[in-house]
């Protein structure tokens, strides 16, 4: 079990990257209700190993990802969530701040339709995708993630997870 440690020599500042059994994308598939597919995180450092890094580091983050073909990622009516190291379910995505229900495109204004706060909630026949870091240090690393809405005909979704990243 171990974590890597990288120097990053532009900023003099180094970080630890701690990985975990579901760095592969993952299909998401044949879970129409909502939350029924769950995938469980194994991190490469016991949970009290990761505690102490963090408690060294100023930041962490984990990349975070949903790909979407009609599956509707559901922040109004709930699809899907995260779990914080703590075992609570979260609605924020990634580039969100903790708290706020949605996806970067809706702090950006940048989503598909500009009326919905992800761009998987426009839930049409066309390949769109949520995406960004999460960066609440207290609440990381993601424990597991819960996703519904891909049992019907043309629906998918595929996750991605990327490692702890602590600075």
């Amino acid at each position: 079990m171990t974590a890597t440690f990288i120097k990053n020599y532009h900023s003099n500042q180094g970080y630890t990257t701690i990985h975990h059994n579901k760095e592969e994308d993952g299909v998401v598939n044949n879970a129409e209700d909502s939350l029924s597919f769950i995938v469980n995180i194994t991190y490469d450092l016991t949970s009290e190993q990761i505690a102490a890094i963090k408690n060294v580091s100023s930041s962490c983050r984990q990349f975070i990802k949903y790909a979407c073909i009609g599956s509707l990622f559901g922040i109004e009516g709930v699809n899907h969530y995260w779990v914080s190291v703590d075992g609570i379910p979260m609605l924020n995505w990634g580039g969100v701040p903790t708290g706020t229900r949605g996806c970067a495109c809706w702090m950006t204004r940048t989503c598909d339709d500009p009326s919905r706060r992800c761009n998987c909630d426009v839930n049409d026949n066309v390949p769109r995708q949520d995406h960004g870091y999460l960066a609440d240090k207290a609440t990381l690393p993601v424990s597991q993630l819960r996703f519904g809405d891909t049992g019907s005909k043309g629906e998918k979704g595929v996750y991605t997870l990327g490692p702890l990243q602590c600075t």
